[in-house]
């Protein structure tokens, strides 16, 4: 659904990324997007499932290095030194099992490549990714005006569960540039920074 969207806004998107750093173009450009909210909901979303599951590998990872703390040694050791793209793989994947997080998620990245769609990463495909990114970032500024935006010290979060909106970004972008073969995945997460940095600044100019 999020790459329906994405589609649905290409042109205003492209225009977005190759203009973030003209305020005037980037609000006009802003403004003919469709289906904002929808968009940050299902990232919100998916943010909070995220966010689940990263307390549930917690416990598990306490759990095991408790009851197993010999084989855990050895898999944190597998996991910090692992030496071809392949190897890392697999013990990416195992790492997972035991509750230990990685660069990118192995179970995201399997979930991802099960979904409808081209199973070939092509270059249009990696551009759709990169649009995400960018509907995501010039989206956030949207949520600095909603009341339930605001910080709740006794949840220690957001009403509106923003606060798991950076999990999704890291994961979820993460594993889809992944996918596109490219390797380029800091390089993308800092073009998404200064995209967000742009928009939000312009908040405060309005």
């Amino acid at each position: 659904e999020l790459r329906k969207l994405v589609l649905l806004n290409k042109e205003i998107l492209i225009a977005l990324r190759t203009n973030f750093d003209k305020p005037d173009i980037m609000k006009e450009l802003f403004k003919r997007l469709q289906n904002v909210d929808s968009v940050l909901q299902r990232m919100t979303i998916i943010g909070v499932i995220l966010c689940f599951r990263e307390l549930i590998q917690d416990a598990l990872s306490t759990q095991l290095e408790e009851r197993i703390p010999f084989l855990t040694s050895s898999i944190k050791d597998f996991h910090c030194h692992a030496g071809s793209p392949h190897e890392s793989s697999l013990v990416a994947e195992l790492a997972c099992a035991s509750g230990y997080s990685s660069k990118v998620d192995p179970a995201l990245l399997a979930t991802l490549r099960q979904t409808p769609g081209p199973k070939v990463e092509t270059d249009e495909e990696y551009l759709t990714s990169c649009l995400l990114m960018v509907f995501t970032a010039v989206s956030i500024p949207k949520l600095a005006r909603s009341e339930s935006s605001t910080y709740q010290a006794q949840l220690e979060g957001h009403s509106n569960n923003i606060h798991c909106l950076a999990m999704a970004v890291n994961q979820l972008l993460g594993c889809l540039f992944s996918l596109g073969g490219h390797d380029d995945i800091e390089d993308r997460l800092k073009e998404f920074l200064a995209l967000a940095s742009s928009s939000l600044l312009r908040l405060g100019q309005e």
